[in-house]
C-alpha cells in the first residue's frame, strides 16, 4: 500500500496514467490532496507532487513487463480540481465536484458527479455524468453515454453506444451510425443529430417557433401537431435531424 498526502495552494490537476484498474475521487479537506493506492502493483505506481500537479504514474517500462496488473487508486481532493486521465482498462467512479476533466482509455466505465467541462475518449466504455455545467466532448467505439445536465455544447461521435441527456441547456452536434439518441428536454437554441440506423427522440419545449430539417430514408417519423400562435416565441429553436433507417420522434413538452 502507498499512502501520500500533498498541501496545495490552488485546485490542483491530478494526472493519472496507468495501465489497469480502478479509480475514486472523492472530496476531500481545502488545500490537501490525499492519495492511496492498493494492489499486487501498489508499490510500483509513483505518487509526485510536481508544481501544481499531483501526478499518479505506472512506468512504461513496469506496464510493458508487468501486463495485467491492477490496482485500486483512491483520491480525496479539493473542489475544482482538474483530473486527467490515460489508461488501458479502468473503471471510474468521482464523486467529488471537478473543474475540467478528460479521460482516454480503451475500455473501463466512468461515473462523473459535477464537472465543470469533459473531454471522452474511449473505444468500448460507458459514461454516467449527473451534470456538466460547459462543453462535452465524447468519442466512443463501443458504450452507452447518459448525462443528466449539459450545460454548454455537447458534441459526440459515436459508433454503436446509445446517448442519452436529460436537459440541454446548450448546443448539440451528435453523429452515431447504430445507436439511439435521446434528448428529453432541449432548451438550447441548436441540435443536430445524424444516424445511420438509430432512432432520435428530441423534447421541445412548447412556446417556442422551430425551424426544422428532418429526413429519413426508411425510418418512420412522429411530429407533433402545430401549436397555435397565441404570442410571440420566446425563442427560435433550429431543429436538424437525418437517419437512414432509424426512427424519428419530436415531442412538444
Amino acid at each position: 500500500m502507498t499512502v501520500r498526502r500533498f498541501e496545495v495552494e490552488n485546485p490542483p490537476h491530478i494526472e493519472l496514467r496507468v495501465s489497469s484498474g480502478r479509480l475514486h475521487v472523492a472530496g476531500g479537506d481545502e488545500g490537501v490532496v490525499e492519495v492511496e493506492v492498493t494492489g499486487r502493483d501498489a508499490d510500483r505506481i509513483v505518487v509526485e507532487h510536481l508544481g501544481d500537479t499531483i501526478a499518479i504514474v505506472e512506468p512504461h517500462d513496469t506496464r510493458i513487463l508487468r501486463r495485467g496488473s491492477s490496482v485500486v487508486i483512491r483520491v480525496k481532493c479539493p473542489n475544482d480540481s482538474d483530473l486527467s486521465v490515460a489508461a488501458a482498462s479502468l473503471d471510474i467512479d468521482v464523486s467529488q465536484q471537478l473543474n475540467r476533466v478528460m479521460i482516454r482509455t480503451a475500455s473501463g466505465d466512468a461515473r462523473l458527479h459535477e464537472v465543470g467541462s469533459l473531454e471522452f475518449k474511449s473505444a468500448s466504455g460507458d459514461v454516467d455524468v449527473r451534470e456538466c455545467a460547459g462543453d462535452t466532448q465524447i468519442n466512443s467505439a463501443s458504450g452507452d453515454v447518459r448525462i443528466e445536465r449539459a450545460g454548454g455544447e455537447v458534441q459526440a461521435s459515436l459508433a454503436s453506444g446509445d446517448l442519452w441527456v436529460g436537459t440541454l441547456e446548450g448546443t448539440a452536434e451528435v453523429r452515431t451510425a447504430s445507436g439511439d439518441v435521446r434528448v428529453d428536454r432541449c432548451l438550447g437554441n441548436s441540435i443536430a443529430i445524424s444516424s445511420m440506423s438509430g432512432d432520435l427522440v428530441v423534447g421541445i419545449p412548447g412556446g417556442q417557433r422551430v425551424e426544422a430539417e428532418i429526413s429519413t430514408l426508411s425510418g418512420d417519423l412522429s411530429m407533433p401537431e402545430r401549436a397555435p400562435v397565441s404570442q410571440e416565441p420566446k425563442k427560435t429553436v433550429r431543429l436538424r435531424l437525418k437517419t437512414v433507417s432509424g426512427d424519428i420522434r419530436v415531442n412538444r413538452l
